[in-house]
């Protein structure tokens, strides 16, 4: 199976970098729960 990466890494900053594998450990966390998506999104926003 095939991973999707972001091309776009190389236009972040060291900081976003942070942020988006902050984000992708939410998302792995919640991935396939039913009813996970607004608790997703407030640790999202927290994070």
């Amino acid at each position: 199976m095939s991973e999707n990466r972001c091309c776009c890494k190389k236009n972040l900053l060291d900081n976003d970098l942070e942020q988006v594998e902050k984000i992708k450990k939410i998302i792995d966390k919640y991935k396939g729960k039913n009813g996970a998506l607004i608790p997703a999104l407030h640790e999202a926003q927290d994070a």
